[in-house]
């Protein structure tokens, strides 16, 4: 009877399937996790945390122009170039043109958006750092 090879290596080798590979693929295995961990421990909060300040300290007057949903949260961002998140379960979110104003030093916006007509009426009050 012949002996039916391994299909599924074992979970106890040493390592010994990883110091097979090639050098280069190793290389790139290694900087593709170490690059992953540097986006999501300094950059992504870098990046968040400036998001926030520039919310809080500006005047805004602006549009709601695109959104990406990630599953969990839905950032929409604005036409001056910042966001917003909401949880993707959240009823009442924003909507694709909905225009937000904000005063400076607050975190609490207003939500205008349009009606029938095409003009523009209060919507909702939003905090920033209240995620719903």
């Amino acid at each position: 009877m012949t002996e039916i090879p391994e299909l599924i290596p074992k979970m106890n080798d040493d390592g010994a399937h990883f110091r097979r590979l090639p050098l280069p693929l190793k290389i790139l295995v290694t900087g593709a996790i170490v690059g992953c961990v540097i986006w999501a421990a300094v950059i992504q909060p870098f990046k968040e945390h400036r998001n926030i300040k520039n919310f809080y300290d500006q005047k805004i007057t602006s549009l709601v122009v695109s959104f990406s949903d990630d599953g969990r949260f839905t950032s929409w961002k604005l036409k001056n170039g910042l966001y917003v998140d909401f949880f993707c379960a959240a009823k009442n979110q924003l909507t694709l043109g909905d225009s937000i104003v904000k005063e400076p030093q607050t975190f609490l916006y207003k939500v205008y958006r349009k009606d029938i007509a095409g003009e523009y009426q209060f919507f909702a009050d939003f905090d920033f750092m209240v995620l719903k």
